[in-house]
């Protein structure tokens, strides 16, 4: 007999109703998974009791139950590479996204996210808005493997949360791509108050693509989502990208607090003039 656990955004933010949705779900594997599936599978395994599982909302019977709380991965160092996987057991031209070379690999080098944007779901979700960085050794190491193992691969993509969330971090992490000679271009999510500099930083290591929350062209609405951001660092973020012959993928959003015909109407203007 099988045994059906869900886990992801909405499970995690809704577990008892999503449990709720049909007598056949067993559990919701709540927030970060990596621990607690594997113990999971253990329990189960032996027969064991699942409230010792921690992070685990599950069915028993007629009733639902609450596993203690999982701490959040601090060391994400200790978590194996995902490139390996992707090697050995993924057929990576089976995915493709499209403003990436093909074919390509994404990884993720951080966890969560150090600013507060109400609207963003998984930092709040997943990582309790608690940014974690894997070390920047760990990160040029998987680098070095897709380069040595996977030379097909043509980018890769770091889908992070925030990848430029510690600029601290973005620098030590390109100067070792650099040291390397770091030839495999990669992407990464950013804010459009990314400093020239690290922009110039960067691109020496090898970035090619910037995905960049613009969000809005309306102040008043940046500010109610506690962005963080203002409309003329949109402006000068566009002009060093373009300097620096940056492929820019500019995100934006309707429908935040305070949203009006008027304040989509400077969203859509915004997106019009950064295209141009």
């Amino acid at each position: 007999q099988s045994f059906v656990a869900l886990m992801g955004n909405h499970a995690s933010s809704l577990p008892e109703e999503t449990l709720a949705l049909d007598p056949g779900l067993d559990a919701v594997i709540h927030k970060e998974a990596d621990e607690t599936v594997v113990e999971l599978a253990r329990a189960l395994r032996d027969q064991r009791d699942l409230k010792d599982v921690e992070g685990l909302i599950y069915r028993q019977g007629d009733e639902i139950h609450r596993s203690p709380e999982r701490p959040l991965i601090q060391d994400l160092d200790a978590l194996p590479m995902i490139s390996p996987f992707y090697d050995k057991h993924l057929n990576v031209e089976e995915y493709f996204f499209a403003a990436a070379r093909f074919p390509m690999v994404m990884i993720m080098t951080s966890r969560g996210c150090p600013f507060k944007c109400s609207w963003c779901v998984y930092p709040q979700v997943f990582h309790q808005k608690k940014f974690r960085m894997r070390s920047p050794e760990h990160i040029a190491a998987e680098f070095r493997y897709i380069r040595e193992h996977m030379p097909h691969i043509q980018e890769v993509g770091i889908e992070d949360d925030l990848f430029t969330g510690s600029l601290r971090q973005v620098d030590a992490v390109c100067d070792l791509l650099i040291a390397e000679g770091n030839t495999l271009p990669w992407w990464v999510d950013t804010r459009v108050n990314l400093p020239y500099e690290t922009m110039e930083k960067m691109k020496q290591a090898g970035c090619r693509l910037l995905i960049a929350g613009f969000e809005s062209g309306d102040q008043q609405i940046l500010d109610n989502i506690s962005k963080g951001t203002q409309l003329e660092e949109a402006t000068t973020f566009m002009a060093n990208a373009r300097k620096l012959d940056f492929i820019v993928h500019g995100c934006f959003v309707f429908g935040q607090p305070g949203e009006t015909f008027e304040t989509m109407n400077k969203t859509l203007d915004l997106a019009k003039k950064s295209q141009s």
